[in-house]
């Protein structure tokens, strides 16, 4: 018997919102319209080892285990639109055109690839890996495991997908620990590093129920017009597009540039002082 956490359920809902907010519920009942067997035959394709169960609707709900490494590179098929995607610990040469030609790698159409890049979007901008939201685009999906043994998020950013898991040794409950919190910190934090452009926040935006949660500006601008004023010496100008400050700030000229796919900054130190004398 299928249940969404904290028992909350919102009636009529789109596939997208479902995925954003993790609805059990909904993703058992697609799982039964669609079929064990095509499920199954796509988990596959992608890299999943399973073993699978036929005709057990608990599939829906990530009952089959996985590897870190088989989840994350299942991700990498999708965020690359082509599978499957086999790890491997050193660089090697990638297959060349006319190889691809023959052999090629199973894909969605690119419409089914952007609704699928849609959804994992979603889930971080207003769903359950709001933690993981960065300064430039990015993509994942939280997961939790009954009485909170295992605590995931998995993601990509610009030509990186890295997945990260929480759990103790003993598979023993943790109290607490969800996917959409300190894993989704852990990525976010360490993406931050690793993908140039994708500076975290220094603090995680506080977690508001999602119908509370401001529409994404890059999606839907809350503001209309522009809005310039001084702070500081130094000067700000507000469009739809972004953010822009220039000026003396802390005695440096600084010019910054914020917008919906992340920050731009050029500073120029002040010429040094002349010696004494001189």
């Amino acid at each position: 018997r299928p249940r969404n956490a904290g028992d909350r359920y919102r009636g009529v809902i789109s596939l997208e919102e479902a995925f954003v907010h993790s609805s059990n519920v909904a993703a058992v009942r697609l799982f039964q319209q669609v079929g064990s067997e095509k499920v199954i035959e796509q988990a596959t394709k992608l890299g999943l080892k399973g073993p699978f169960t036929e005709g057990d609707p608990s599939l829906a709900l990530g009952s089959a285990s996985a590897s870190l490494i088989e989840l994350t590179a299942a991700f990498a098929g999708v965020a690359g639109n082509s599978w499957p995607v086999e790890p491997h610990a050193f660089k090697r040469e990638e297959q060349g055109w006319f190889e691809w030609l023959v052999d090629g790698p199973d894909s969605y159409s690119s419409r089914v690839h952007e609704q699928m890049q849609d959804m994992l979007r979603a889930a971080v901008n207003r769903g359950t890996g709001r933690a993981a939201s960065l300064n430039i685009p990015n993509f994942g999906k939280t997961g939790t495991s009954q009485d909170n043994r295992d605590a995931l998020f998995v993601g990509y950013a610009g030509d990186l997908v890295v997945g990260v898991w929480i759990g103790n040794d003993d598979n023993s409950p943790m109290s607490g620990i969800r996917g959409g919190g300190l894993p989704a910190r852990i990525w976010r934090q360490f993406m931050g590093e690793a993908v140039r452009g994708a500076v975290p926040p220094r603090r995680a935006a506080p977690v508001a129920p999602p119908e509370e949660v401001d529409p994404d500006p890059a999606i839907d601008p809350i503001i209309e017009g522009e809005i310039e004023a001084q702070v500081g010496g130094a000067n700000v100008r507000v469009t739809p597009d972004g953010l822009t400050i220039s000026g003396d700030v802390g005695g440096a000229p600084v010019a910054v540039t914020v917008d919906g796919n992340g920050a731009q900054v050029e500073r120029r130190r002040p010429e040094p002082p002349a010696p004494p004398g001189q």
